[in-house]
């Protein structure tokens, strides 16, 4: 099983249309930008934080950077959706011009958010996002990138204004409560030296049947999940550039420099080191 992380530009925008013939789970990954998606027809969960969330057609998602997630095909369903990721340096001059600064802020300070929209909800942001859709593939031939920088200012406050009036829906399946308490229990622990004896100990349960129930229900281990959680923070720690890559592998829950340097390469494709020259110049 991959862990993959995915290194967004600071702007790109697709639309996405699969027929899927067989149930099958897409790769556990996470990106450095915000995504947000527009279902268009959709009838799949995706696994986030301690729930699978139900996909459905009109259904405004918003996934925050460094949110780990999977999504998972049903067969025979048809997967349509607008998928739009921006990183925050994109938008912030243009936000903080306008007077919106705080917006940012709060997408950034938000968990995942889920929204059916109803039918004049959900026609107004498929004309937005199809107007921003144009607008990204006129730039290879010309078209000045202001005008997608305004849009994409334009489309968040739509976005938060939904925020703003409303409630995420409740449309997720929790998890079995041994599998939802392990997720839980990981993803606030992590930077603790941590093995499957901690969990037998903190939930009176065999370490074998908890790997059996954690990678029954999310076709992970365990070790998958929690190293995916630790690389997450490490990329966030490297990007506000405040402590060594040593200080970091301490906090990030890796006791051993040599394996947080292997592990990092391997969800990441680049070496600690090289990510964080990367995130310095791009601050």
């Amino acid at each position: 099983m991959d862990i993959i992380f995915a290194d967004t530009a600071k702007v790109h925008m697709k639309y996405l249309e699969e027929d899927v013939t067989e149930s099958c789970p897409m790769t556990l990954h996470y990106h450095n930008t915000h995504e947000i998606m527009l279902l268009v027809e959709a009838d799949n969960k995706m696994f986030v934080e301690d729930s699978m969330v139900l996909l459905r057609s009109m259904q405004l998602i918003h996934v925050p950077p460094y949110t780990i997630h999977r999504i998972y095909y049903k067969s025979g369903s048809k997967y349509k959706r607008f998928v739009l990721d921006f990183a925050n340096s994109y938008l912030s001059p243009i936000l903080s011009a306008l007077g919106e600064k705080e917006m940012l802020d709060e997408f950034n300070n938000r968990k995942i958010s889920v929204f059916d929209l109803d039918s004049q909800e959900y026609e107004k942001m498929l004309a937005v996002f199809s107007a921003l859709y144009g607008c990204c593939a006129a730039l290879q031939h010309g078209e000045k990138e202001a005008r997608l920088r305004l849009g994409l200012a334009g489309l968040l406050m739509d976005v938060h204004d939904i925020f703003l009036t409303r409630q995420p829906d409740g449309n997720g399946v929790v998890l079995g409560t041994l599998v939802n308490g392990i997720v839980d229990y990981l993803s606030v622990n992590f930077m603790k030296n941590l093995s499957l004896e901690t969990i037998e100990r903190e939930f009176f349960v065999s370490k074998s049947y908890a790997c059996h129930k954690f990678k029954e229900e999310l076709g992970l281990s365990m070790v998958e999940y929690l190293q995916a959680t630790r690389i997450a923070e490490a990329q966030k720690l490297l990007e506000e550039g405040e402590l060594s890559i040593p200080d970091i592998c301490s906090q990030s829950g890796f006791n051993n420099i040599q394996h947080f340097y292997r592990v990092f390469k391997k969800i990441t494709g680049t070496t600690a080191g090289a990510y964080q020259k990367t995130s310095s110049k791009g601050s």
